[in-house]
C-alpha cells in the first residue's frame, strides 16, 4: 500500500450523505412546504367573506338564459347538418 499510486487519496475517512439521505431530506422539506401552503390556503378561506345569498343577480340570469338559447339552437343546427349529410337530403 505504501507504493500505491492511490496512497494518500483514500487515507482520510469522509462521511458523506448518501443519495437516500439527500432524497429523504428533500421529501421532508417538500412535505413541510406543502403543509404550510395548505395551512395558508385554509386560513385564506376562513378569512374570505362568504356569499350571503345563492340567488343569481338579474344580469346573471339573463346571461345564462341567452347562452342556453344560443347553445340549444347551435346544437340543433349541427345535428341537422350531420343528418342531412348522412341521409343525403
Amino acid at each position: 500500500m505504501k507504493r500505491s499510486p492511490m496512497k494518500g487519496r483514500y487515507d482520510d475517512d469522509i462521511d458523506r450523505e448518501s443519495a437516500y439521505e439527500i432524497l429523504k431530506e428533500r421529501a421532508q422539506q417538500r412535505m413541510e412546504a406543502d403543509l404550510l401552503e395548505k395551512e395558508a390556503l385554509e386560513k385564506a378561506k376562513a378569512e374570505k367573506k362568504p356569499r350571503t345569498s345563492n340567488r343569481q343577480s338579474y344580469a346573471e340570469s339573463i346571461t345564462k338564459s341567452i347562452l342556453r338559447s344560443v347553445g340549444s339552437s347551435l346544437g340543433r343546427q349541427i345535428v341537422r347538418g350531420i343528418m342531412k349529410t348522412l341521409l343525403g337530403k
